[in-house]
């Protein structure tokens, strides 16, 4: 990967700080990343089933989470 002159410094330099290989460090922080976005999108589902059941039965939403589940082709997760 090619990241231009200023960027590849710069994660030398950070690397070297915390006394690891450059690639390691790109991989710690892209992991990092990976696991920050899992957490924010947890939290976004977990604030969106909530206004639900605010506003539903845990059986109502349970019920039409399933229809609608039957109804979609199986398919990856979104990101």
């Amino acid at each position: 990967m090619d990241l231009g002159r200023t960027a590849t410094k710069a994660v030398r330099r950070a690397a070297a700080a915390n006394g690891q290989r450059p690639g390691d460090f790109l991989g710690r922080l892209l992991v990092q990343d990976i696991e920050r976005r899992q957490r924010q999108r947890h939290r976004r589902l977990a604030a969106q089933m909530e206004s639900l059941l605010h506003q539903h039965t845990p059986e109502e939403v349970l019920s039409y989470a399933a229809d609608v589940l039957r109804r979609r082709p199986p398919s990856a997760a979104a990101p």
